[in-house]
């Protein structure tokens, strides 16, 4: 009995990696199937669909260059503050991120946008 219990703990331990692994690569395969799917969304216009196939290859991955589609495609959709967030997001994730001049600029220019006051509404007539 105990030789059996033993046998079965060994074959749970050589099997846990290989299934941890299919698992690893069955995530991978859909995390980039979802970020080809934002990439197609995005050249489309489609940019509420890319964010949600972006933000499933993040979830998947979390890869700190998908951020950076996350971010552009709420930066285009006018979601000023979850754009800024994930630019800050990214160049976290990348501080040698080879467009970081760049992104700090929109980072700036998001910062001076949201710092403004908003617009005190018209009254009724």
């Amino acid at each position: 009995m105990r030789l059996a219990t033993s046998s079965a703990a060994i074959l749970a331990c050589t099997l846990l990696p290989l299934s941890l692994a299919h698992a690893q690569d069955a995530a991978a395969t859909e995390a980039r199937a979802a970020f080809e799917a934002g990439q197609a969304a995005y050249e489309a216009g489609r940019f509420d669909a890319a964010l949600s196939y972006f933000e499933r290859a993040y979830e998947l991955t979390s890869e700190p260059d998908v951020l950076y589609n996350i971010a552009t495609v709420h930066d285009r959709l006018r979601h000023d503050r979850e754009a800024l967030e994930a630019y800050r997001g990214y160049l976290e994730g990348r501080p040698d991120a080879p467009d970081r001049a760049n992104v700090e600029a929109r980072i700036e220019a998001l910062e001076a946008t949201l710092s403004e006051p908003e617009p005190e509404p018209e009254p009724e007539p």
